[in-house]
């Protein structure tokens, strides 16, 4: 981690998610528990929190966003994506590939978060 947290490409507006693939059904959190994920990055709003319910399709709606990936494949096309970690991006002129990461649920639509080299 402190590796990836150091390289240019995570300090040019990069992204480390670290999340966990199953948790188990308990008493206390009853059968569906949630399934933690920690979001690294320098344009993530320190210290956020929220009470949006995320899936494994999030994480992948928001990659085949920032990455243009159409149609969206499965359950992605369902998913929340993770547009509200991030601060909105500043308008500036768009680097390379230019791609556009829609947060459908509020209707609003986000410039680039991540410069795609």
């Amino acid at each position: 981690v402190p590796q990836i947290l150091n390289s240019a490409a995570y300090q040019n507006n990069g992204a480390l998610f670290i999340t966990w693939d199953e948790s188990e059904p308990s008493a206390l959190l009853g059968a569906n528990p949630p399934v933690g994920m920690i979001a690294l990055s320098p344009l993530v709003k320190r210290g956020y929190t929220n009470s949006l319910a995320y899936t494994h399709s999030s994480t992948l709606r928001t990659f085949e966003e920032i990455f243009a990936v159409t149609p969206l494949l499965g359950d992605a096309a369902n998913a929340t994506d993770l547009s509200d970690l991030f601060f909105p991006v500043s308008p500036f002129p768009p680097r390379k590939p230019s791609g556009l990461l829609q947060h459908r649920s509020h209707g609003a639509s986000l410039r680039r978060l991540f410069a795609i080299r």
